[in-house]
């Protein structure tokens, strides 16, 4: 049914009508304070109503059954964030949710004013972050502001936010009528949602390339709003494992992982290559939709937001963090194994991996380690003495595991020559591991060379020494990186102050040990000697090679005693471990669908304004202080929806 038709319906009902004298009749006073719970009862009869007109009307059906507004959680927010993100409104299957299931955020404020209009953009900035966070299955998340009698629609996708102007809900009803009636009988597609994701009640499944993979559990997802977006799931396929990664890639760069991860298919400790493809969702494949359907002068000032297309990649072997190495000998022979890769990627396949985190290395058991090509590809289930399964690679009685490097986005092909084939931005990397000399220089720096990524892994080694007590996750209770000196390595005016105050401390002999090893736990003791002498190459780049990493960590693993005996105590000592999330210190350089929803039949007529920034920072820099940015990092444009038909 048309929006015009309905409206005519809605206004013609007699005793029934809902629309009267200009304005919709059981709808709050929107100016005054005290009017959440009256605005969901007001849209939820609303729906109602909605929902009689059509199922009365043979030749009209509602594509989905009608959702429920609630205002219950505007004092003590859900049970996920507690006293953090208390939202007004909220629309979802039924009353009583939580974010893994909000479909829409609203907020409501008492004017149009400035500051009203910015609280509300805060709000629905963070309820977007909690349900891109919180759901694994979103493209994208349409949010709704009501400041006085104006509705404003925010789509967040991965390529920031489009506001639509002000629409009055009384004196534009037909253009209310279309958003309210989408948000709450639209096709879950038309509000973000993947239907290539499936849940039943046999579980839950994911469609790439064809194939239909069982999702045994998600082991990652990203709390960016703006940026890559990676969600990773550990499947099945048959009797075979896989991680299938979910991203957002940015389409101006000339290679995609896909494409790397096969220019690397025959260096060993990489991981490989199932299947990969596009995700289209009713033809649509990625961010630069709607804004296609900008004006051309206004699309000539919208450069340098970067157009993110939606992939999906199938990568085999199944791993664990390496946070749940074993014992120091297996952490040290692991890195070894991360130095032998990045040599022969540089060498053999002239690729520079540029993201060096302690996320990005993985454990893997010897016996489903790639060491090239493969025509099956997958990690069969292999047989433990403990049991069947991946769980078994925890325990100690296994062989020492392999280390396996990932994530291959933000990798540098370079040519026979050795200089980089494509253009990429220098700087890039996440932030506690990068080299000071990728920090400091950025965009003058001439090209990433490969002991950048050498003084990464020595970071990362650092990383583990001082966040973690022991092996096995054991990680520091009592600990956190912005009470040490260490904090300025995260944290700072710019990345250039970060990169040099991070120089000075390994330069400087009085420093070195009171700043970084002082903050070492006592487990990791014995390792200092190894930093000590890894840390003499990281001051002279010349001698920061693979050999020589090699030879420092190959002397370590001689003379550790690989017959430790250690106790599963925290700091407190109560042997209690419990995770913690460290992600908001490692903010990442290198950020991490707009669509017109069909439903709502939003045209751009003209744009009323257009705050574009190109930097790429995601949502954890808003709320911390690490570089001190601000919220308009993220690009927001305005634009009006076409008049009412």
């Amino acid at each position: 049914m048309p929006p015009s038709k309905l409206f005519q319906k809605l206004s013609d009902g007699g005793r029934k009508a809902i629309y009267a004298k200009s304005r919709w009749v059981g709808c709050p006073n929107l100016r005054t304070r005290r009017t959440k719970h009256a605005l969901a009862n007001f849209f939820q009869d609303f729906g109602q109503r909605v929902e009689e007109l059509c199922t009365t009307t043979q030749q009209d059906s509602l594509p989905a059954p009608q959702r429920k507004w609630t205002a219950q959680l505007m004092h003590q927010g859900t049970p996920e964030a507690l006293n953090i993100r208390k939202p007004h409104l909220l629309l979802g299957p039924h009353a009583n949710i939580h974010w893994n299931k909000v479909l829409v955020h609203g907020e409501l404020k008492s004017s149009n004013s400035d500051h009203c209009r910015n609280t509300a953009y805060m709000q629905l900035l963070n309820g977007a972050d909690l349900i891109f966070s919180h759901q694994d299955n979103r493209r994208f998340v349409i949010s709704i502001a009501l400041l006085g009698e104006s509705l404003q629609l925010y789509i967040f996708d991965r390529a920031g936010l489009v506001v639509t102007a002000p629409i009055h809900i009384h004196e534009q009803p037909q253009d209310f009528v279309r958003v309210l009636t989408a948000l709450m009988f639209a096709d879950p597609a038309v509000l973000g949602y993947d239907p290539s994701i499936v849940e039943t009640s046999r579980g839950r499944y994911i469609e790439v390339e064809g194939t239909r993979y069982t999702i045994e559990n998600r082991i990652f997802i990203s709390d960016v709003i703006r940026g890559r977006g990676t969600v990773c799931w550990h499947v099945r396929h048959g009797n075979r494992f896989f991680v299938i990664k979910d991203n957002w890639v940015d389409a101006s760069r000339p290679y995609s992982e896909a494409e790397i991860l096969n220019l690397a298919q025959d260096v060993g400790g990489v991981t490989k290559v199932q299947a990969h493809g596009v995700v289209d969702v009713n033809g649509v494949d990625g961010t630069h939709w709607l804004r296609s359907h900008l004006p051309a002068s206004l699309c000539r000032s919208l450069t340098r937001i970067e157009r993110r297309i939606h992939t999906r990649l199938v990568l085999y072997p199944f791993g664990h963090p390496l946070s749940m190495f074993t014992s120091r000998t297996e952490l040290i022979s692991v890195l070894i194994d991360v130095v032998q890769a990045l040599q022969d990627l540089w060498q053999d396949a002239n690729i520079l991996h540029r993201d060096i985190s302690v996320n990005n290395i993985l454990l893997v058991d010897p016996n489903v380690l790639p060491q090239a090509s493969s025509a099956e590809g997958g990690a069969s289930i292999p047989r433990y003495s403990n049991g069947p399964g991946p769980a078994g690679l925890c325990q100690r009685t296994l062989a020492l595991r392999k280390g396996l490097l990932i994530d291959m986005d933000h990798a540098l092909v370079l040519n026979d020559q050795g200089k980089p084939g494509e253009i990429a931005p220098a700087r890039t990397g996440t932030l506690p591991f990068m080299a000071t000399q990728v920090l400091k220089q950025g965009p003058s720096l001439a090209q990433h060379q490969p002991h950048h990524d050498l003084e990464s892994l020595f970071y990362v080694l650092i990383w583990i020494c001082v966040h973690y007590v022991g092996p096995d996750n054991a990680e520091r209770q009592n600990f956190d990186v912005r009470d040490t000196d260490l904090r300025l390595w995260v944290s700072g005016e710019s990345y250039e102050a970060i990169g040099a105050t991070k120089q000075a401390t390994i330069q400087d002999e009085a420093w070195w040990p009171q700043k970084v090893l002082f903050w070492f736990a006592p487990y990791f003791e014995p390792l200092k000697p190894c930093i000590n002498e890894w840390r003499q190459l990281v001051l002279d780049s010349t001698k920061l090679t693979h050999k020589n990493v090699l030879a420092v960590l190959d002397k370590a693993v001689v003379s550790l005693n690989h017959h430790e005996n250690w106790s599963k105590r925290d700091d407190h000592g109560d042997g209690v471990f419990r995770s913690k999330r460290k992600s908001r210190h490692m903010v990442g350089t290198n950020q991490e669908s707009d669509l017109p929803i069909p439903g709502l039949e939003l045209r751009v007529a003209r744009v009323e304004k257009c705050d574009a920034l190109a930097a790429a920072h995601d949502r954890r820099a808003l709320d911390t202080p690490h570089l001190r940015l601000r919220p308009s990092k993220i690009p927001r444009l305005v634009v009006k929806p076409a008049p009412s038909r």
